[in-house]
C-alpha cells in the first residue's frame, strides 16, 4: 500500500514540476487590424409590427473578396433587430468568417453590434467570440463603422491567447 502512495505522489509531484517548468502560456502582444467589409446577398424577413416598429431577423454573405486587410475572406452573417419608428435601426450579429487574418487561415465567429441612424449612416462594435484552425485563441474587439467610403471599414486590436 506504501508503494503505490509513493508511486502516486511521486508522479503528482513530477506533473507539478513539468507545469511549473512549462511556465505559463503566452498572450501576443496587441495588434491594431484594419480593412473593409462588403456584403450582398441580404435576407430580410419582418418578424412583426410593434407599436410602428418593425421587428426583423435575416442573413448576408459575402463574395470570397468581402473582407480585405487585415482580415481577408468572406462570410456568412444572421441578424435580428429592431427598425424604430424613429428611423432609429438597432440590431446584432454573428458573423461566421472563413480566411485569414495577417496571414493565419482558418474560422471564427464575431458577435457585431450595429446602430443606424434615420439619415442612413450606421456602424457599430465587434467582437470575436472564437476561433478555429489557425485562428484558434484569437481574440479582439473595434468598431466598425462608414466613414466616407463606399465600404463599411473596420478597425480595431487582436491577440492569439
Amino acid at each position: 500500500m506504501r508503494t503505490k502512495r509513493a508511486i502516486s505522489v511521486t508522479c503528482a509531484l513530477a506533473l507539478l514540476l513539468a507545469l511549473g517548468l512549462a511556465g505559463p502560456a503566452q498572450a501576443t502582444s496587441p495588434t491594431s487590424v484594419s480593412g473593409t467589409w462588403d456584403w450582398d446577398e441580404l435576407t430580410w424577413v419582418t418578424e412583426k409590427m410593434a407599436g410602428g416598429n418593425e421587428i426583423f431577423s435575416g442573413t448576408e454573405a459575402t463574395a470570397r473578396t468581402g473582407w480585405s486587410g487585415s482580415f481577408e475572406g468572406a462570410s456568412f452573417d444572421t441578424f435580428a433587430g429592431v427598425l424604430h419608428r424613429s428611423g432609429v435601426l438597432t440590431a446584432t450579429l454573428l458573423v461566421y468568417f472563413d480566411g485569414s487574418v495577417l496571414g493565419r487561415s482558418g474560422t471564427m465567429t464575431m458577435h457585431v453590434t450595429c446602430l443606424g441612424a434615420p439619415d442612413g449612416s450606421f456602424g457599430g462594435s465587434w467582437v470575436i467570440k472564437d476561433g478555429a484552425g489557425g485562428l484558434a485563441g484569437l481574440q479582439g474587439q473595434g468598431r466598425w463603422g462608414f466613414w466616407g467610403g463606399d465600404l463599411a471599414e473596420y478597425t480595431g486590436s487582436i491577440h492569439w491567447r
